[in-house]
């Protein structure tokens, strides 16, 4: 008698049969339950087009698997393993698209899951490889994509690590309906992030842009200081609606469906920021408007996040600043310079909407941070 792994590995080699109205590949493998060879049949009426090509690639896998040590009766393969990625994709998007109608994800995860996954589908498709199948996805094939993005296209190690949030999610959604056994972003590790290059602007710097937006971009320069003076994120940015000022009691409404953290908080607006609104009439717009629509000015459709980044590198280039000037750096400089003016975290964190004070004070600046003169005193 055989011994166990010569039995497990005994198999005749796979071969394709082409009827008029049936066409399946079959071969024989030793099943240990019966300890005798046993017919395999996979049928391919089910394949309307192409399905010589089909044919011939599952020959090649269903070869090397048996050369390998697989066996259909111990270890069974799902047929959704020959399911091409376009169509995977179109299922992953569906259920996605389900959990938006029931609140479980956001409009912009949707849009991300989109972009992520169709990038990777046009790179593959880029490289004639055609709308390939779902086995073809490993671990090997998606390092090489994720060295195209960061490396051929010289995206940021964030871009990258982005790819691989998202690839990994798909393939976690591919594992779960049977396409794959296993998820093949696992074992590739996220890049750490180097020291952020964001810098918080010099006085004569950010009197410079709001000069150059008072005489160029009213509307733009009321993004900047709803980032300067009330720390709202450029994503939420994009969510306001006239209806979340509060003229009268001087304040922004951030709603719990447009805030990071998901609670519905009030923040302060600033004497500059109240006279700007003033100035360009915000409280005449229909309350159901988005507060930045077109040209930045409010209107009925919602602009991205990108959006604001777009412009303001366009603001940066024309005045010749530092490329560590970020858009979100007004933020930075914001907090920071209200730390300075009022010395009161507990403030600033209840303005800024931090969820503790730690992330507050690590905008403190080096001159607040002041030896306790008691200590000081102290000789033991």
């Amino acid at each position: 008698m055989l011994n166990n792994l010569q039995e497990i590995k005994s198999y005749t080699p796979p071969k394709l049969t082409r009827g008029k109205n049936n066409w399946y590949i079959s071969f024989y493998a030793y099943n240990p339950e019966t300890e005798k060879l046993q017919r395999k049949v996979i049928r391919l009426n089910h394949v309307k087009t192409n399905r010589l090509q089909y044919a011939n690639e599952l020959l090649k896998r269903l070869s090397n698997n048996l050369a390998t040590g697989w066996n259909p009766w111990t270890e069974k393969e799902s047929n959704k393993t020959y399911v091409r990625l376009s169509k995977a994709i179109d299922h992953f998007i569906l259920i996605a698209e389900k959990k938006l109608n029931d609140n479980v994800i956001r409009q912009e995860t949707l849009k991300d899951y989109i972009s992520y996954l169709r990038n990777f589908q046009n790179w593959i498709e880029g490289k004639n490889w055609g709308d390939i199948y779902i086995y073809k996805i490993d671990k090997k094939l998606i390092t090489l994509f994720l060295e195209h993005i960061y490396i051929e296209r010289n995206r940021t190690v964030q871009t990258r690590n982005n790819y691989l949030k998202y690839l990994s999610v798909f393939c976690g959604f591919l594992v779960e309906n049977d396409y794959l056994k296993s998820k093949p972003t696992d074992g590739i590790r996220t890049l750490k992030k180097g020291v952020k290059q964001r810098e918080v602007i010099s006085e004569d710097n950010l009197k410079k842009i709001f000069d150059y937006l008072k005489d160029k971009n009213k509307f733009y320069l009321l993004a900047c200081y709803i980032l300067y003076y009330c720390f709202i994120r450029p994503r939420e940015l994009s969510l306001l609606k006239i209806s979340d000022i509060n003229f009268k009691t001087g304040i922004i409404v951030v709603q719990n469906i447009v805030a990071k953290n998901k609670k519905t908080q009030a923040v302060s607006i600033p004497v500059p920021l109240q006279n700007l609104m003033i100035e360009l009439q915000l409280f005449s717009y229909k309350t159901d408007y988005f507060i930045f629509s077109q040209n930045f000015e409010p209107g009925k459709n919602k602009r991205s996040e990108k959006f604001f980044r777009d412009e303001w590198i366009k603001v940066r280039r024309k005045l010749k600043l530092p490329v560590s000037y970020k858009f979100y750096s007004l933020k930075d400089t914001g907090i920071t310079n209200l730390l300075s003016i009022t010395g009161n975290p507990l403030l600033v964190r209840d303005q800024a909407r931090h969820s503790n004070i730690a992330i507050t004070d690590i905008y403190t600046p080096h001159e607040m941070l002041k030896a306790n003169k008691e200590i000081l005193e102290l000789d033991y």
